[in-house]
Parts: C-alpha cells; sequence; structure tokens
C-alpha cells in the first residue's frame, strides 16, 4: 500500500460548472459543492464561523466519516492522510462535510471600497500588534495598492503571508483572514 499523502484543505476553488438546486439534498451545487443561491446577497445575520472553525468542523466531519484526520494540527485547517486510490472517496466525502455543514452556501460581502477599508485597517491593527509582540512583518502596501489587489484580482493582502515562526504570534495577533468579511 502506498504511503498516504499529506495534503491540507483550504476550501473550494475553480468551480466549472454553473449552479444548479439539488432538491434531495435542498442546496445549489456547483461540481458537488455547495454553492450560495444565484439570487442570494450577503447577509450579516446569517449564521457565521471563522475560517478556521469551518476547517475544524469539516475535519470533525471526516473524522466521524472514518478518515485519517488530524484537525487543528495546522493552522487554520486540518490535515489528512489519504492514498491516492483514496482521493475520489476522500473528495465526495468532503463534499458531503461541507453540504451537511451548509459551508458555502452563504454569500460573501461585495468586494468594495468599504470591505477594501475594513480589511485593511484589520492588517494595520495586525501590523501594529506583530510589531508589538517583536515580530519583523512584511512592509504593508499602501492602501491604494491594497484596494486595487483586491478589486482587480480578488487578492488579500495579509501580512501573515512569509512571516517567518507566523505560528508563535498567531495567539497574540489574530489572523484577519481568519474572519474576513467581518473585521469592520
Amino acid at each position: 500500500m502506498p504511503a498516504p499523502d499529506r495534503s491540507v484543505s483550504s476550501g473550494v476553488q475553480g468551480l466549472t460548472t454553473e449552479p444548479t438546486f439539488d432538491p434531495a439534498q435542498g442546496v445549489w451545487l456547483s461540481d458537488g459543492w455547495p454553492v450560495p443561491a444565484p439570487d442570494a446577497t450577503f447577509d450579516p445575520d446569517n449564521q457565521w464561523r471563522s475560517a478556521s472553525e469551518t476547517a475544524a468542523a469539516v475535519g470533525t466531519c471526516l473524522q466521524n466519516k472514518g478518515w485519517d484526520v488530524i484537525v487543528g494540527r495546522v493552522e487554520g485547517g486540518f490535515e489528512a492522510r489519504v492514498t491516492p486510490e483514496q482521493q475520489t472517496a476522500y473528495q465526495d466525502a468532503t463534499k458531503a462535510c461541507h453540504i451537511e455543514l451548509g459551508v458555502g452556501t452563504n454569500p460573501g460581502r461585495a468586494l468594495d471600497g468599504r470591505l477594501a477599508a475594513e480589511e485593511f485597517a484589520a492588517q494595520e491593527r495586525l501590523l501594529e500588534c506583530l510589531l508589538n509582540a517583536g515580530a519583523s512583518p512584511p512592509a504593508l502596501p499602501s492602501y491604494q495598492v491594497y484596494e486595487e489587489d483586491l478589486m482587480m484580482t480578488g487578492a488579500a493582502y495579509n501580512l501573515y503571508d512569509g512571516l517567518p515562526g507566523k505560528e508563535r504570534y498567531l495567539e497574540s495577533c489574530p489572523d484577519p483572514l481568519d474572519t474576513w468579511g467581518f473585521n469592520g
């Protein structure tokens, strides 16, 4: 039997099919992953979980389905030991967990100037916290560069990217991307 691959779940990206409603499961799906209804809009009062809470819930769901998953070892995620022969079944189980937990069904906030300003301010607070904790974080781009990157590519700059030893700072200086869209 081949050695298991160690992979970290980081979410669903690159969906290729138009969403369709699955009446048996009561959700909209794209490539088998739950997605927001086409006419859904962001609702700040919807049940909300941080990215790390969501990853822990998915990891626990996979454990409950019998998968060899370690929750909490990797910051903001989980680690799964899956052989190449198990990849399809593991992917199906992961999709089932996302559906059971409702992950991905609430639409996110619109990428607009208000969101950019709130998330940039969260990065500024993180910078101050990291400096006070003795870290040497990379430079924060100007607000104009941050906003342009966010609006044009959807890329959110994160001071933790490329920060050596970031794990020692996370407890005292939480990562704003973990609470993306709720940092205002």
